[in-house]
């Protein structure tokens, strides 16, 4: 097994028990056996080794209205998140700048600018840009509301209420 492997198994495994702000740089070396410099080889600090781990959750959002429906994408993530949900659960505590939280927003964003652009949507547009930035906040609390909440509603319900709340000029560029 490589290095990375072995330290992003060693950092899920902390997640499953520990809040991401319980685990420090020594304590994910210490559990994965490695050295610090192997850690700082792959990865900034925990944050971006959670954020990279992060990615594979939300890889579905990058093929929206490519290969797959955005709410299919959503039904995905969703899937992905149940199946990792102390790992998230316990990512998304944290107000650092670098935390999931923050980067799940910035993928998000990126991810609804890229869609809107493939649909010749003028992406520079002030009112796009807050209305992007907007839904990428909410969509990102909502979720976090969605995973942490022991009575969760069924994922396309939930799904078809992320939809409803989009802001009125995005709507149209997404679909079920």
């Amino acid at each position: 097994m490589n290095a990375k492997k072995i330290i992003s198994t060693a950092f899920y495994e902390l997640l499953q028990k520990y809040e991401i702000e319980e685990i420090s740089v020594n304590r994910i070396v210490q559990a994965a056996e490695v050295s610090k410099p192997t850690f700082y080889r792959y990865y900034r600090d925990k944050y971006d080794l959670l954020n990279q781990m992060f990615d594979v959750i939300f890889e579905p959002m990058r093929e929206a209205e490519q290969t797959i429906t955005w709410g299919e994408a959503m039904l995905r993530i969703l899937d992905n998140l149940e199946r990792n949900l102390k790992f998230f659960q316990n990512g998304v505590k944290s107000e650092d700048r670098h935390s999931l939280r923050n980067y799940n927003m910035d993928c998000l964003s990126d991810a609804i600018f890229n869609l809107l652009a493939r649909h010749g949507v003028d992406v520079t547009n002030d009112e796009v840009c807050f209305s992007v930035r907007s839904c990428a906040i909410t969509h990102t609390a909502a979720v976090v509301g969605w995973v942490c909440d022991e009575r969760r509603m069924p994922k396309e319900q939930f799904v078809r209420l992320l939809k409803a709340g989009l802001p009125h000029n995005l709507y149209p560029y997404f679909t079920l």
